[in-house]
């Protein structure tokens, strides 16, 4: 991995949980937040699944993946030196999502069977159309993986 490879997954993963530490402060559950009035707001809810909640309390399968998936990209960008500058950034964000979603689930104060990944979904309010921007880093990775 390069040294700003390694800084960039840092500050991503610190960027992601910042926002869902600030998110969590000032919203309760499924609260919601307009930002910009009929275009943009942000809701908090725990999701204790994959997308869309599926697997759902199934965290022992959710460590084994998480775990596993981040060893395969560490081990991709470590010994992929050669690869294109995208793809190792699209690893980068993927590999930073992950963390943080590995964070949410061991270290949070939760018990055992609340343990959730933190949420901050955003939607465009007027078209209802829902930009899913749960996880900072992992939107990196759905642009550019």
């Amino acid at each position: 991995m390069k040294k700003t490879e390694i800084l960039a997954a840092v500050l991503l993963i610190a960027l992601d949980q910042a926002t869902k530490y600030i998110v969590e402060a000032r919203l309760p559950l499924y609260g919601s937040k307009t930002v910009i009035s009929g275009f943009f707001a942000i809701t908090l809810a725990h999701n204790q699944g994959a997308a869309w909640s599926i697997l759902e309390g199934q965290m022992w399968f959710f460590y084994l993946i998480s775990a596993f998936a981040v060893v395969a990209m560490t081990y991709y960008l470590i010994k992929g030196k050669n690869q294109d500058k995208l793809t190792r950034w699209a690893v980068v964000l993927m590999l930073s999502g992950t963390i943080g979603n590995l964070i949410d689930r061991l270290l949070r104060d939760l018990s055992a069977a609340d343990r959730a990944v933190r949420d901050a979904h955003s939607g465009i309010e007027e078209t209802q159309i829902i930009v899913d921007l749960r996880h900072r880093a992992d939107c990196g990775a759905r642009v550019f993986g």
